[in-house]
């Protein structure tokens, strides 16, 4: 953060002076500057209008033609019920990561790029949500200024009080610091939500007490046949044992959703079968009482 900051400031410093840059300017003394990334570009006639992956319907199936021949399908096409780009993803993934008949070739599952870009979307969303949040906020004005008073002074001293595990003292940047956390909370992975999980936890600890017992629940998704049933792997139960690892491993890399199916069942089974948390049936373990696990 810290260090976004920073580059912001020192970027409209620049602005301000007299606009002229040196070579030093330019390449900025680093490696990655100078070298060359091949990218795709595209050359257009006129004046084009970059679509809108909120409100364009055609966004995601003119993306991906493969899996969207007709290019009808979308979330936003117009239907008797409204359905949301998270619900939408999530029938994709998981009705279509099976193969019921020779039509059904788990495209969406077995996409290279399908889901990595639409989880991209929702953590955009959710970022954007929590953001527009915090721009309805009264405290909005004074925020704003705050990120303009910033120099560049207060900032190497905050990274280097990062750098040293120290505490910022600076209050103008605490306080940025909390406007951050709070938008990167509703932001999956992130770590706001690991600070938010953590007081979730301590909340649980206040409630109910130090927790009885740690574990690690870590499924071999490599070694399981239940991962070549996920994925409607067709084999025959005698030839099972005889299922070479290179099958099993080729599956897993194939298709993600089976993996995630797989290690989903698995610790449904363990905290609902073995431990009969949160219920009234008695577990392994005796009566459990709660539990909170985090998926690394």
């Amino acid at each position: 953060m810290v260090d976004a900051l920073l580059g912001i400031v020192t970027g409209s410093r620049r602005q301000a002076g007299e606009g002229e840059s040196t070579e030093d300017d330019v390449t900025d003394g680093r490696p990655h500057t100078r070298r060359k990334i091949p990218i795709i570009s595209y050359a257009i006639r006129g004046q084009a209008t970059l679509a809108n992956s909120w409100e364009d319907p055609h966004y995601f199936t003119a993306a991906f033609p493969t899996l969207f021949p007709t290019g009808l399908g979308g979330h936003l096409d117009q239907r008797a019920v409204p359905v949301s780009l998270e619900a939408f993803v999530e029938w994709a993934l998981n009705h279509h990561s099976r193969r019921r008949s020779s039509t059904d070739d788990c495209r969406f599952a077995r996409h290279n790029t399908f889901m990595y870009l639409f989880y991209d979307r929702l953590q955009l969303r959710s970022s954007s949500v929590a953001h527009a949040m915090l721009v309805k906020r009264e405290n909005w004005k004074s925020t704003s200024e705050d990120i303009a008073s910033l120099t560049v002074d207060q900032l190497d001293h905050a990274a280097r009080a990062v750098a040293e595990h120290r505490i910022i003292d600076d209050p103008t940047i605490r306080r940025l610091q909390r406007n951050i956390v709070t938008i990167g909370m509703q932001v999956p992975e992130s770590f706001s939500q690991k600070l938010k999980m953590r007081s979730e936890i301590r909340g649980l600890i206040v409630r109910h007490g130090m927790p009885a017992f740690w574990m690690t629940i870590n499924p071999s998704d490599l070694r399981n046949p239940l991962v070549l049933y996920l994925a409607s792997v067709e084999y025959s139960e005698d030839a099972l044992p005889a299922a070479t690892a290179a099958l099993r491993r080729a599956t897993a890399t194939s298709n993600p959703v089976a993996v995630a199916q797989f290690f989903h069942h698995t610790c449904k089974g363990v905290f609902d079968g073995l431990l009969g948390s949160g219920g009234s049936r008695m577990g392994i373990l005796g009566q459990v009482a709660n539990h909170f696990g985090v998926v690394e």
